[in-house]
């Protein structure tokens, strides 16, 4: 079983592949929304998050910083296997749900997709059902194409039914 959980800071995007530049300051430190005072805890797991909106990627950089709804690309993660039922994460973020999105990959090809639940920075923990692709080799791909207010992507503790390569 292995997980993505962000815990190594900046050296954890080992072997995950960027386009564009929306995660170019990822994973983000710490709560970094609440720094700006926006009230309702993000719900990160541990101390290190994706935060598609957020500008803190190290702990001397100064809390509440953005870089705003604007940046787009996607955060493809390295290949694992699928050993059993369950997968699940943490995702939040924006309200525009057919852009700002998290994909399961399977051998290449998009089989399961999730929005953001409820159109706000709190994270809220996701469960996809995989037992069909078991044995196979998937990637999960983070996706912020959106590029208007609300449009940005929270995502957090990858875990499940998984073996890293």
């Amino acid at each position: 079983s292995c997980k993505f959980d962000f815990e190594e800071g900046p050296n954890s995007l080992r072997g995950w592949t960027r386009t564009g530049d929306a995660f170019n300051t990822q994973p983000t430190f710490d709560d970094n929304p609440a720094a700006r005072g926006l009230g309702t805890p993000v719900g990160l797991q541990g101390n290190w998050w994706i935060g598609t909106y957020e500008d803190r990627p190290s702990k001397g950089t100064p809390a509440g910083m953005v870089q705003t709804d604007f940046p787009r690309g996607t955060l493809t993660s390295p290949n694992f296997v699928i050993t059993g039922d369950d997968i699940n994460f943490l995702i939040g973020g924006g309200c525009d749900k057919s852009k700002a999105r998290v994909e399961l990959l399977v051998n290449g090809v998009t089989k399961l997709r999730t929005s953001s639940p409820r159109c706000g920075e709190k994270m809220h923990r996701v469960h996809w059902k995989v037992h069909k692709y078991r044995g196979k080799l998937a990637r999960v791909r983070l996706v912020d194409d959106s590029s208007w207010g609300w449009g940005h992507l929270n995502f957090d503790d990858l875990r499940g039914d998984i073996r890293c390569l």
